[in-house]
């Protein structure tokens, strides 16, 4: 699946959520769990299998950090980075848990490659 859909398919998710996600009377490290938990999965499923390019990776950075400044009230008007916002809500950088499930995908494919199963039905 395109990285573009990907990006569609968490705004719907984004949007079912989003009377919970602004609902400023919950405090925003709450949010940012439900986020967690709901949205992001959804932008980053199957994103191990991926051939990631730079551009790529930050349509999706691009995607996590709109929905993250307009869950905390962020404008860009207001001349607070990223990692400001990021660090407000209590999340991780995208790149690193991109990079990060990309090499335990390897490991798993790395073990994968070690035990060969023989060939026919398993003996009893």
């Amino acid at each position: 699946m395109p990285v573009r859909d990907k990006i569609s398919c968490s705004w719907s998710k984004w949007r079912e959520l989003a009377s919970l996600l602004v609902n400023h009377s919950i405090p925003l490290e709450e949010r940012a769990k439900v986020y967690c938990a709901c949205v992001r999965p959804v932008l980053l499923y199957a994103v191990e299998t991926w051939a990631l390019t730079e551009r790529l990776e930050g349509l999706l950075a691009s995607c996590d950090h709109r929905m993250l400044r307009y869950m905390s009230r962020v404008r860009w008007q207001d001349r607070i980075t990223n990692e400001e916002v990021r660090r407000r809500c209590g999340m991780e950088n995208l790149k690193h848990r991109l990079r990060e499930t990309k090499s335990r995908w390897f490991g798993h494919v790395k073990q994968r490659e070690k035990g060969r199963r023989p060939v026919g039905r398993p003996k009893k």
